[in-house]
């Protein structure tokens, strides 16, 4: 996890969540596709998007389920505009 998140432990806890999320819906039967994509995950990078969304949840009713598959559907996004990149 990117050194940002340190200061906000519960918030980089629960991002480790969402990176499980979000590799257990990028499993592919193409091993070739998954030793490309899941280092990118592996590596974490920043998590703003997925960072931002789980602190915004916070201000209202907070269902933690709910929240880790929103944010993972929104790092998700990111992964795809990569993969898609990658293949033109």
């Amino acid at each position: 996890m990117n050194k940002f998140w340190t200061r906000y432990p519960e918030i980089a806890e629960e991002l480790e969540s969402v990176k499980n999320i979000i590799k257990s819906n990028l499993k592919s039967s193409d091993k070739y596709f998954e030793q490309s994509i899941f280092p990118l995950i592996d590596a974490g990078g920043k998590m703003l998007r997925p960072g931002l969304m789980l602190i915004a949840g916070k201000f209202g009713h907070y269902d933690m389920e709910k929240m880790h598959n929103l944010a993972a559907a929104v790092e998700n996004d990111a992964y795809c505009n990569t993969i898609y990149m990658m293949m033109l």
